[in-house]
Order: structure tokens, then sequence, then C-alpha cells
């Protein structure tokens, strides 16, 4: 069985549902803030990706109006992430506290948001996440590497 091709979004999916974890248990409220967003832009470049076929432009100084006119299913999502840019931003540079709920607020946020971003991107691609983690698993244990003719690889 040839190993699965896995779509170019999954990594990026992967990494935003981590970067949610890891804001889930970081003590820091502005860094679990911070990571929070992190993950969210990382969930709609991946769900634009598996739309269009192209990540979002890293120049945009707000990227969720093409976040919302690529892919309809976040359209609100983006508009409540918009809003919220020059706050994250605030908070990046220094400028503005932000309470222990506001930073557990945008986890719980960010983590609906990855969930739903995975939910349109697979209706694009339609990956099947057991093809995927058997792909995962074969890279890891070596069994969908090419094998020389000796056996050795």
């Amino acid at each position: 069985m040839p190993p699965t091709s896995i779509p170019a979004w999954v990594p990026d999916i992967r990494h935003a549902r981590n970067l949610v974890i890891d804001a889930l248990l970081c003590e820091d409220r502005v860094d679990r803030y911070l990571r929070a967003h992190q993950a969210v832009a990382l969930a709609a470049d991946a769900a634009v990706l598996a739309r269009t076929g192209r990540r979002l432009p890293e120049d945009l100084a707000d990227p969720w109006g093409l976040v919302a006119r690529s892919v309809p299913g976040l359209a609100e999502w983006a508009t409540y992430f918009s809003a919220t840019q020059r706050r994250r931003q605030a908070v990046r540079a220094g400028r503005l506290a932000i309470s222990e709920r506001e930073a557990d607020d945008m986890v719980r946020d960010a983590d609906q948001f990855c969930d739903l971003a995975l939910a349109s991107a697979s209706s694009f691609s339609a990956p099947r996440w057991e093809e995927i983690d058997q792909a995962s698993i074969r890279i890891a244990t070596g069994h969908g590497r090419t094998r020389s003719a000796g056996g050795a690889g």
C-alpha cells in the first residue's frame, strides 16, 4: 500500500492544535493569549490553503477579510479576529495588559476556531484522519521510506 499523500495544510493544522495546547499549559497570561492568537492565524492560513491552494500573504496587515472571502464558513470568526487585531498588537508590544479571563477566553476561542478550520479544510480536500495518522505512523517508524534493494534504508 503506497503512503498516503498528506495535504499541505495538515502540518499547519497540527501545529495550530499544538499551539492551543501550549497556550492552555502556559502560566503567563500574555503568552497564553499570544499563543492562542498564533494558533488562530496558522489555522486560518491552513483553511485558506486547503480552499485556494495558496497561503495568506504574510504582508497583509489584516488578513481576515481575505479569510472570510476565501472560506465563507469562517467569515463570522474572521470578523471577530479582525476586531481583535489591534488589541493583540498592543498586548504584544506591552502597551496593554490583559486579564486571566481574557487569556483563557482567547484560548477557548482558538480551540473552537481550530476545530472549525479543520472541518472547513477537510471539506475542501477531504483527507481521512485515519489515513493521515497511519501515514504519520509509517513515516515515524520508517515504514514510509523507500528502501534500497539490499534492504538497508
